[in-house]
């Protein structure tokens, strides 16, 4: 998670602490990414798996006029998990975090017209995709049921 969120988020509410986290080694990043690339059927190009995800076909919503309950109901879809991964680039900076902690503090981690995010879980059979524009955008892999 970048400092600046942290340090704004103890700005803000002085009396709490940051929501736990962890952040993936080199390594894990490496296997994640692989097993996206392969899951996605890309070789070797991560722009291309990224802009895939993106792709109008793929719209769900936007965060600005749907909300947090879009992406509430989008996660209760697709994973059983209790942990999902935010990636902050080419899946090499990622995070782990509680799916309840992302939600409950969704706008202390998501900043409009900064970041565009990906989000998953351990499956990497799907991809939520939330731009820096606010439009969310929902991926899945042939093998996914």
């Amino acid at each position: 998670m970048h400092q600046c969120k942290i340090d704004n988020f103890l700005r803000e509410y002085p009396q709490q602490q940051f929501p736990q986290f962890r952040s993936l080694s080199y390594q894990e990043c490496i296997v994640i990414k692989s097993r996206l690339m392969k899951n996605f059927s890309y070789n070797n190009n991560i722009d291309d798996l990224l802009k895939s995800f993106c792709h109008s076909e793929n719209r769900c919503g936007n965060y600005e006029e749907d909300g947090i309950s879009l992406i509430h109901n989008l996660l209760n879809i697709n994973t059983k998990e209790t942990t999902i991964f935010i990636n902050w680039g080419k899946f090499d900076d990622i995070d782990e975090i509680a799916v309840s902690d992302f939600l409950r503090y969704f706008d202390d981690i998501w900043y409009p017209v900064a970041d565009d995010i990906d989000i998953f879980d351990k499956s990497c059979q799907w991809v939520m995709c939330i731009s820096h524009w606010s439009d969310i955008f929902m991926s899945k892999s042939k093998k996914y049921n």
